[in-house]
């Protein structure tokens, strides 16, 4: 298994973790391999110094690793911008070795490189994307748009999973007080979080109390602190918890009562996730591929910067508690239909069989 493991931040890391967990480590001896970096803060399809020094040291490492251990299937997880290089180096030295590969790709069509209209890049990608026998997709909406842009790739949509037995909503949470409202991610622009601040004024001026707490940190230090500056300027209730993880953020979701991500650009979040599994009716935005992961009975879907719909959404929560209680179950029997982990392991399971035989 090729990708980021823990401790590395993210949705690319936690699955990999899940997976780990599941019922393919009782049917399949699985070998993680990282690739994750070690850094604090994390710059998303961005070039760094140091990527090509890392490419070289996990590509060497991926084709020793694959000498001593034999694997008879590689699997990877993939995404589909910049990292896609890093990805399709590696798959090749599986290939050079003659391993039979799957590719877990973790994105959508966008950038540069995995652009709807053709360019430079696209005979690159496509021989990259043919090194993969069989390629998972996130979702049949994204299996149908890369069947498109790559009509030879072998495409099988699966979700990402969530554990169910370890989110899930508590006993009893109290209506008292400010609607208590919990994002996770990023500290960004592209996650949305200054909107958030807007949402947050707007809601103040309506005297609708809610409190926020943002688990996450800012892409860079300065941008953290301006929005930490911001929220004093405002006079909002914004607590920043930094970075939470294990049973710590297991207990942010309990406490809180509704779920907010006004985020611009996402790939299936396993935060969404998160939420549903926890009981929480989920504020977010109809960017690829949220709109597949839940509809109208789970929560509300708005258009990016849409800071008025973000608010009436809001403030229908904090209002009604009856609304509010019934999106939450309808979100927790969604997560466990579709998105428990043994749902993707079945799947993938029947994959890495078909590969191995």
């Amino acid at each position: 298994m090729v990708g980021p493991f823990p401790p590395a931040v993210g949705g690319l890391a936690n699955n990999m973790n899940l997976l780990t967990q599941s019922r393919l480590s009782r049917d399949f001896e699985l070998i993680p391999f990282s690739t994750a970096k070690k850094r604090r803060r994390v710059f998303p399809n961005r070039a760094h110094w140091d990527s090509l020094p890392y490419l070289v040291l996990h590509a060497f490492k991926l084709f020793a690793s694959i000498i001593k251990h034999r694997p008879q299937v590689v699997y990877f997880k993939g995404t589909s911008d910049t990292g896609f290089l890093r990805d399709m180096t590696l798959m090749g030295v599986a290939r050079l070795l003659g391993k039979p590969v799957l590719c877990h790709l973790h994105g959508r069509p966008m950038g540069r490189l995995f652009a709807r209209e053709k360019n430079a890049w696209r005979p690159l990608v496509a021989w990259g994307m043919g090194l993969a026998q069989e390629t998972v997709t996130l979702s049949p909406g994204l299996a149908e748009e890369f069947r498109i842009m790559f009509p030879k790739a072998s495409l099988t949509p699966i979700p990402n999973v969530v554990d169910t037995n370890r989110f899930k909503p508590m006993a009893e949470n109290s209506s008292r007080g400010p609607l208590r409202v919990l994002t996770v991610g990023r500290l960004s622009r592209e996650k949305g979080t200054w909107d958030l601040l807007q949402v947050g004024a707007k809601l103040k001026e309506l005297n609708i109390p809610v409190a926020f707490r943002l688990a996450g940190i800012g892409e860079t230090e300065a941008e953290e602190n301006a929005l930490k500056t911001e929220c004093g300027k405002l006079e909002l209730d914004v607590s920043f918890l930094g970075t939470v993880r294990g049973d710590d953020l297991v207990r942010e979701y309990q406490r809180a009562q509704a779920f907010f991500l006004p985020t611009h650009a996402e790939i299936f979040p396993n935060v969404v996730l998160e939420a549903l599994a926890s009981g929480l009716p989920v504020v977010t935005t109809n960017v690829p591929v949220i709109p597949e992961m839940f509809g109208a009975e789970e929560g509300y879907l708005t258009d990016p910067q849409d800071i008025d719909a973000m608010v009436g959404a809001l403030k229908t929560l904090a209002t009604d508690d009856a609304k509010r209680k019934a999106l939450g179950q309808n979100a927790r029997a969604l997560a466990e239909a579709n998105y428990g982990i043994d749902v993707a392991a079945n799947k993938l399971g029947s994959l890495l069989k078909k590969l191995g035989a």
